[in-house]
């Protein structure tokens, strides 16, 4: 199973991610997964442990997604990376 790369449009910034969907065609849900501080979104998915791959063959649908900050969103403002932003 192969994880496709995401872009999604986030107001003024675009977040990017990694997306696998259920095996079976009929997903049970969609699971969102955010990394912690310095990782990506890569973090959950590495050759010898995927959560993606995981959650994919159990009939999940996931995304994992890259925090403001990381990814492709490196360029955003200071002031936007909190919640509040």
């Amino acid at each position: 199973m192969t994880s496709h790369a995401v872009s999604i449009d986030a107001g003024t910034i675009k977040l990017s991610g990694r997306f696998l969907p259920a095996t079976n065609g009929q997903p049970r849900a969609l699971l969102v997964a955010l990394h912690g501080g310095t990782y990506t979104s890569k973090y959950f998915d590495t050759p010898s442990s995927s959560l993606l791959e995981l959650c994919a063959s159990l009939g999940y649908s996931i995304l994992a997604l890259d925090r403001p900050g990381y990814g492709t969103a490196t360029s955003v403002p200071f002031d936007q990376l909190s919640f509040d932003g």
